[in-house]
């Protein structure tokens, strides 16, 4: 609904016409205010037909009421009585968000309400299905790209379930986390060559061409928990490969840009056994639960998905 003028401001009209309409109102000349309050419907009136006549009206004024049911039915009623009474110049459309029964509403309204309102039943798609394509979207079908771990993953998760059960929240989680890992890690012109630009090539073999990479980024790669987990784990078998990541700039650069190209690689065998698995797990009607695919991945991000006691299970059934 287009009412940024009205909804936020005080309408201002001449004193002439703002007379006209006291005196229409009260039957007396009293002095009238050269303003009309903000929710004043002559208000509203006068700005849909300035609206209409500069061509910029749109051709319903929605009017959203959420959770109906817990709405005073006597101001209900008062309300659709007032709009009836203008929908010859203001064409309403009310829209009454019922979380209850589709019954409540005609049980809360008398006979002259309902008669005044030309009723068509819908329902909105589920939040969990919704949750289910977003997450789809945004961490299995993309390769490239931010990935979230365990920790914030779950906890994007659980909040949507548990407290907030709102998308365009959990929309605005996932943006503040994408900006503050911009903004504070340096090393986050590494993930921005994976970033989605249009297009997701899925080739297993590219060219990794690095951005130009300074000391600092260097020394904060060599700060890294999995770097350093990497140096321990070789050093009884390596050391002089220990030796050159630490202390050769170019040795170490090399040594990233091999890293992004098997971590590509990972994530587009991965999306393609998660694929498989999903799939497998259409096919079984009997012996296990099916599990949504914001679920699965979950259990990918806690553990290797052939580890996993359901996937064992799965792959029996169906062999």
């Amino acid at each position: 609904m287009e009412t940024g003028e009205v909804d936020n401001e005080e309408e201002e009209v001449d004193v002439e016409e703002t007379e006209m309409l006291s005196l229409a109102k009260k039957g007396k000349g009293k002095q009238a205010s050269n303003k009309l309050l903000r929710y004043d419907f002559d208000a509203l009136r006068r700005w849909y037909l300035r609206k209409k006549h500069e061509g910029t009206a749109m051709d319903s004024l929605v009017v959203i009421v959420q959770e109906a049911e817990s709405v005073d039915p006597q101001i209900l009623k008062d309300l659709i009585s007032m709009v009836s009474d203008s929908l010859d110049l203001l064409p309403f459309v009310f829209l009454f968000g019922v979380s209850t029964s589709p019954r409540q509403l005609s049980q809360q309204l008398d006979q002259e309400a309902l008669s005044r309102l030309s009723t068509e039943r819908f329902q909105l798609e589920s939040g969990v299905l919704s949750l289910d394509v977003l997450i789809e979207e945004l961490f299995i079908n993309r390769v490239r790209g931010l990935k979230f771990g365990f920790t914030p993953y779950a906890a994007l998760i659980d909040d949507y379930l548990l407290r907030s059960l709102s998308i365009s929240g959990l929309f605005k989680e996932v943006k503040y986390a994408v900006m503050e890992y911009y903004y504070s890690n340096p090393l986050s012109i590494l993930c921005e060559r994976f970033a989605l630009n249009g297009e997701d090539k899925d080739k297993e073999t590219e060219e990794i061409k690095l951005p130009r990479l300074t000391q600092a980024h260097l020394t904060e790669i060599r700060m890294l928990p999995s770097f350093r987990h990497y140096v321990e784990t070789i050093k009884g078998t390596d050391g002089s490969r220990v030796v050159q990541l630490l202390s050769d700039d170019r040795v170490m650069e090399e040594a990233v840009a091999g890293w992004l190209r098997d971590l590509h690689t990972y994530h587009l065998k991965y999306r393609t056994g998660f694929r498989v698995l999903c799939a497998l797990q259409r096919r079984l009607t009997t012996g296990v639960s099916r599990k949504p695919e914001r679920v699965l991945y979950f259990m990918g991000l806690d553990q290797a998905l052939h580890e996993n006691e359901f996937v064992k299970t799965a792959s029996t059934l169906a062999a």
